[in-house]
């Protein structure tokens, strides 16, 4: 009974898919011995693998079991668990000689299953389906919150670490100046950041660092951004503003001043000046007419931004150590 509690109280514990997987895997091990375990999540008509741990777990994650085929697919068809079935039916040649399927549920039906293997045939008990039945509803309930979460963080336009927004919200705003600009005929220029050798800052100071140095240079570059800029983060060190009706002659000192941010930002929270920006730009329409052509533009020439800044690193840091992004 213990254990039961215990398992029921840690299952739902995190909003993390990653995290309650690896929970639910931990504590049915507590509960009933097997030599490998499964989840298989519903993503439309499909069965796609989720977690796969144990014995010849490596042929399992790229298994996608079929729907009413096999007895994983079988078992979230009927909605009915699977008890000992032959798991050479689902993957050949991995040594497990008895399987356990229980289905999971969700609000609007099945919504995956759990598959657990053993290497002796017969190897699972009717007490052992019992036990697993008993905490279904609480399995189904924290994958399905879990799932949900994803979601929820997945539609979101905000970035969860420097609360800036993200890529989505980067390309819904820059078609909505583009149809603006195109418009009116005004400028709008827009520049994408990453930053060089930022990987040393995770190397040397440890990734808590690394998050505070993001956190710091997206308020700093926000700080310096007029009301209707707009500034996101893409993901890990890339940031792209929208700068509507910035005229081409403005946009060097623009640029200028973010080099000066990210150094400043470096020696506050590093106390060293070893990061530099790389930086590029796109100007509507002269570089492209939509968000994808303004992007590749100012990517290309962020990259030879890069390869410049990586050719003169060794002698801007004074010695012979090879320049790392």
């Amino acid at each position: 009974m213990q254990r039961l509690y215990e398992f029921t109280h840690d299952i739902g514990a995190s909003l993390s898919l990653d995290e309650t997987l690896a929970v639910v895997a931990a504590r049915l091990r507590s509960l009933l011995r097997f030599d490998f375990i499964a989840v298989f999540l519903l993503e439309k008509d499909r069965l796609v693998p989720a977690l796969a741990q144990g014995e010849n777990a490596r042929l399992f994650c790229a298994h996608e079991p079929i729907l009413g085929q096999g007895p994983i697919g079988e078992a979230v068809a009927i909605r009915k668990p699977v008890c000992n079935a032959d798991p050479h039916l689902e993957v050949p040649l991995t040594g497990l000689q008895s399987l356990l399927v229980l289905p999971l549920e969700g609000p609007a039906g099945s919504s995956g299953a759990i598959a657990l293997g053993s290497l002796e045939p017969g190897g699972f008990s009717p007490d052992h389906l019992r036990l697993l039945q008993s905490v279904q509803g609480k399995l189904s309930l924290a994958i399905e919150n879990a799932l949900r979460f994803r979601q929820a963080v997945e539609n979101t336009t905000i970035d969860l670490l420097t609360g800036l927004p993200n890529a989505r919200a980067a390309f819904l705003e820059l078609d909505r100046e583009i149809a603006r600009c195109r418009r009116s005929g005004a400028w709008l220029v827009i520049i994408t950041v990453d930053i060089d050798g930022f990987r040393r800052v995770n190397e040397r100071f440890g990734q808590i660092q690394g998050n505070v140095f993001l956190q710091r240079l997206a308020h700093a570059i926000r700080d310096n951004c007029r009301e209707y800029d707009h500034l996101a983060r893409m993901g890990g060190d890339e940031f792209v503003l929208t700068l509507p009706e910035l005229t081409p002659d403005a946009l060097p000192a623009k640029l200028k001043m973010l080099e000066q941010i990210v150094a400043s930002v470096c020696r506050e929270v590093c106390a060293e000046t070893f990061l530099r920006a790389n930086l590029g730009y796109a100007v509507f329409p002269e570089d492209g007419i939509d968000a994808d052509s303004l992007l590749a533009r100012a990517d290309g020439r962020l990259f030879e931004a890069k390869q410049a800044n990586r050719r003169t690193a060794p002698a801007r840091a004074g010695s012979s150590e090879p320049a790392r992004t």
